[in-house]
């Protein structure tokens, strides 16, 4: 590849696992507003089929996203670059931070559907 060709390849990979990451998040807050207004009414099967749902979508925009993060090292490391000299390119892993991102925001908004559940049958 020339060089034109592997930074527009590593910009290209940058963008995807924003959009990526976006539509992650995007439906990560649409499960956290759905849990607030209306988790407490929902039956226990229509709260499981929705968190299942919301389990498995995020799960694969979440890894999508980590995949094009994961993807740019290697290109970086096989093409030489002039983005070989900018120091956050090569100072920071991205993909492990997003593994951790994804996880953690996915286990805790399950978890806030159980406890809005939890908290307001109690009241």
């Amino acid at each position: 590849m020339t060089e034109f060709e592997t930074i527009e390849a590593l910009s290209n990979l940058a963008a995807n696992a924003a959009t990526f990451f976006t539509v992650f998040l995007s439906m990560t807050f649409g499960y956290l507003t759905a849990a607030y207004l209306v988790g407490a009414d929902l039956t226990r099967f229509q709260c499981f089929v929705i968190a299942g749902i919301y389990f498995l979508s995020p799960s694969v925009f979440g890894a999508a996203a980590i995949t094009c993060t994961s993807t740019g090292p290697t290109l970086k490391a096989r093409e030489t670059s002039v983005i070989d000299d900018v120091w956050i390119a090569n100072a920071v892993s991205w993909s492990g931070g997003a593994w951790v991102i994804v996880v953690v925001m996915i286990l805790l908004s399950l978890y806030f559907m159980y406890n809005v559940r939890s908290t307001t049958r109690k009241s």
